[in-house]
């Protein structure tokens, strides 16, 4: 488990980027449950918490409350998400 542990450590300093997130997209909850190292600094990477900037939408908006939405292998699809809640 150090092993593993190692290596998201070294994925979250120095591949740190949504590109990287397929790698835990099939094992995430094997890592939970084993209670590996560094699923702390794999949460907080920008691995799993990706900011994008969407010219088409307004800058300023009247509702500023934050929306967390699950990530289903669709960039374009997150800008819907609020529509369905």
């Amino acid at each position: 488990m150090k092993a593993i542990g190692l290596i998201i450590k070294y994925i979250t300093k120095h591949q740190n980027n949504l590109a990287s997130a397929y790698l835990f997209k099939k094992n995430f909850r094997d890592l939970l449950e084993l209670n590996v190292e560094g699923l702390k600094e794999l949460l907080d990477s920008e691995i799993f918490m990706y900011s994008f900037d969407f010219d088409e939408w307004p800058s300023s908006h009247t509702n500023d409350a934050e929306l967390s939405v699950p990530y289903n292998d669709n960039l374009f699809n997150i800008r819907y998400a609020s529509t369905y809640n």
